[in-house]
């Protein structure tokens, strides 16, 4: 195997600093709101309220069959 841009790369390096805004974890650290804000925007987390009784269920169904 020949290396023949070796050179080019060598020579083409150049070493920078760090920058000083560099995001740390406490700064990206969300709270439980933020989070459910953003996963909802995907549709994950939002469940719509079931129906638990019997005539909760009926009239659930009843609004469906209207629709």
């Amino acid at each position: 195997m020949l290396l023949l841009d070796k050179g080019y790369f060598d020579y083409d390096f150049e070493k920078t600093q760090r920058p000083d805004d560099a995001a740390t974890f406490d700064n990206t650290v969300k709270s439980e709101e933020e989070v459910k804000n953003i996963l909802s925007s995907f549709g994950i987390g939002t469940r719509a309220k079931t129906p638990n009784t019997l005539e909760e269920i009926q009239n659930h169904i009843i609004k469906q069959m209207e629709e």
